[in-house]
């Protein structure tokens, strides 16, 4: 029975730190270490997974500390190269795991070819209400096998990075996580993956193995107060993008029509975040954007920005229906305040 090392990374991460270490407990797969590794905390971090994992762990594990903030990628590498494990399970600090999501997924993996690297199952958001896992949206599993790279970076294709186990040899190989990214840097993991040779495998569950944690009232993406910052989140993916498709023309690619629609919808969805934040970044996006579609490709939905898109152009209708936005927003601010 092979050994799993699940990686764990952690930042002022004091308040979910005992329960991703209790959701690897939990496993029903014997043979697993963990390593902690925390990216230079300012909180009790360090001392409340030390307590836990002495209390109630009984594999193998290890505390990794930086000395300095070296950011997320900095350290699933740390813990990757000190890893003993055939086999890796990332482990996002405040995100859950089910009880059988290594053992369901080792029994794919101790058949799987050499040349499987990935192994995934259905994963799902959720947040958590009076202590308890309350599921939210769809239940998700892509199908990714033996498509193109670009996949991998597409929203409706989206594998976490912990509804999967990885072979370490096979991340090893590529140079585990680039640290010089501050976001996209697992689907950037993943297209490299699939560049390099390494095929996925999906391990098919009928309940989701793995749950992304969301918090009530947090926007995801958008300006300062969101969890992701609009700009750089829309700058980084299109050129991951373009990194995916080796500078290809969308049209080439080995996509069914369907996927192609999608990619499609995936390059004016990001690109329209950038519109209301920041000018010069959308006209940026809009140029290496041109180089993957046709110029004159416009947005199949919103229905008006479509038929705008159509009659003036995507950039002037974009500009016109901010412009019909801003009335809207004046008289919602006004309902809002009591007509004040």
């Amino acid at each position: 029975m092979e050994l799993v090392t699940v990686i764990i990374p952690a930042y002022n991460a004091e308040w979910f730190v005992e329960t991703a270490i209790e959701t690897v407990a939990q496993q029903s797969y014997p043979n697993i270490e963990i390593i902690f590794v925390d990216d230079h905390s300012t909180d009790n971090t360090v001392l409340t997974a030390k307590e836990k994992l002495q209390r109630d762990f009984t594999g193998p594990w290890q505390v990794i500390q930086h000395e300095h903030n070296k950011g997320v990628s900095a350290a699933r590498n740390a813990g990757l190269h000190a890893a003993k494990g055939a086999w890796i399970q990332f482990l996002d600090v405040d995100d859950f795991l089910a009880p059988s999501k290594i053992e369901y997924q080792m029994k794919v993996a101790e058949s799987a070819p050499e040349d499987v690297a990935v192994i995934y199952s259905a994963w799902q958001r959720a947040y958590v209400e009076d202590g308890e896992l309350a599921p939210f949206g769809p239940v998700i599993e892509p199908d990714v096998v033996d498509k193109p790279p670009v996949i991998l970076m597409m929203n409706n294709y989206s594998i976490h990075l912990c509804c999967q186990i990885m072979r370490r040899a096979a991340v090893e190989k590529i140079g585990g996580f680039d640290e010089t990214l501050s976001l996209w840097e697992t689907r950037n993991l993943r297209v490299r993956l699939a560049q390099s040779g390494a095929r996925f495998k999906c391990a098919p569950s009928r309940e989701p193995l793995y749950f992304y944690r969301l918090f009530q009232g947090q926007t995801r993406i958008d300006g300062e107060t969101a969890r992701y910052k609009a700009i750089p989140m829309s700058m980084i993916w299109i050129k991951e993008v373009q990194k995916a498709v080796q500078n290809q023309r969308i049209g080439t690619l080995p996509l069914s029509p369907k996927e192609r629609s999608e990619l499609h919808d995936d390059l004016f969805f990001h690109a329209r975040p950038l519109h209301r934040h920041d000018r010069k970044a959308f006209l940026q996006y809009l140029e290496i954007m041109r180089t993957l579609i046709p110029r004159d490709s416009v947005p199949r939905s919103p229905r008006l920005l479509s038929l705008l898109s159509q009659a003036m152009g995507y950039e002037n209708a974009e500009a016109l229906v901010t412009l019909m936005r801003k009335p809207k927003r004046k008289i919602r601010s006004m309902l809002a305040g009591g007509g004040a």
